[in-house]
């Protein structure tokens, strides 16, 4: 159906349908492409993530399903705060999926209007395409986005800190069964020193200036980093209550850290 432009109604409907030579010759170049393990996400542009639709390019990391649950944890935070103004912030955000899902779940909260979206990244083109998705999705309005280091560029405090940020060691980037397809993802997206966990603490480190009395960070992990994040975070925040989420496969997935001021 990408290939020729039409949709699944249009092929029901006209099965007599023939692809035209220049069809049928985007179509082999694709076929070769995916012989070569290149994402089917990044040739025909896009991705679906909680029930929404996202424009991925080589510019940005594709939206995983196990990435969902930091957004339902994130939810579930959001939805706890008695506070009516709230500012919330996607560190490192990408296509934008996690900042723009939250922003399309929480409109009929009754005191949206008075909720605030950041997005930042390093990456000028991560934040085209994130500035995009959002206007796709009809939240531009609602978001904004800041190029720099990682919380760097927000200049109030927030009220919720969230990141999906890269966390995966060199080591264990070169031994993933994967490694064919994540080699055409951009590389800073993915892999991080310090065994992954560099940036995930120095985005912790940052949070002691970017972040309300009474604030959450919640962080996309690896399998077998949460005792190791825990331990980072309960040193900057003794106080802190630190909660380590399970995927399905009962792999260290999220972590949320609720600061107690």
């Amino acid at each position: 159906m990408h290939v020729i432009g039409k949709d699944r109604a249009f092929l029901w409907a006209h099965p007599e349908y023939v692809a035209k030579k220049r069809e049928e010759d985007r179509f082999h170049k694709m076929l070769k492409k995916l012989k070569e393990h290149y994402p089917l996400q990044y040739l025909i542009r896009k991705t679906g993530f909680y029930g929404l639709e996202f424009e991925v390019n080589p510019s940005v990391l594709i939206p995983r399903p196990e990435t969902e649950m930091l957004v339902e944890k994130s939810l579930e935070a959001i939805k706890k705060i008695s506070e009516k103004k709230l500012r919330i912030a996607d560190i490192g955000t990408g296509s934008g999926a996690i900042i723009i899902a939250l922003a399309k779940l929480l409109k009929e909260q009754s005191h949206y209007s008075q909720m605030e979206f950041f997005g930042t990244d390093i990456s000028v083109e991560a934040l085209n395409t994130a500035t995009k998705n959002a206007k796709n999705n009809g939240v531009l309005e609602k978001i904004i986005f800041k190029k720099g280091d990682l919380a760097e560029p927000l200049e109030e405090k927030m009220d919720i800190i969230i990141a999906n940020l890269p966390y995966i060691s060199q080591t264990v980037f070169e031994a993933s069964p994967t490694r064919a397809e994540l080699e055409y993802e951009p590389k800073q997206a993915l892999i991080a020193t310090r065994d992954g966990l560099a940036l995930i603490f120095k985005l912790l480190q940052q949070t002691k200036k970017h972040l309300s009395p009474n604030g959450t960070v919640l962080l996309e992990i690896g399998h077998d980093q949460g005792e190791r994040v825990r331990q980072y975070a309960s040193k900057l925040y003794p106080e802190a209550k630190i909660e380590i989420f399970k995927d399905f496969c009962n792999r260290d997935r999220v972590v949320r850290i609720h600061i107690k001021s």
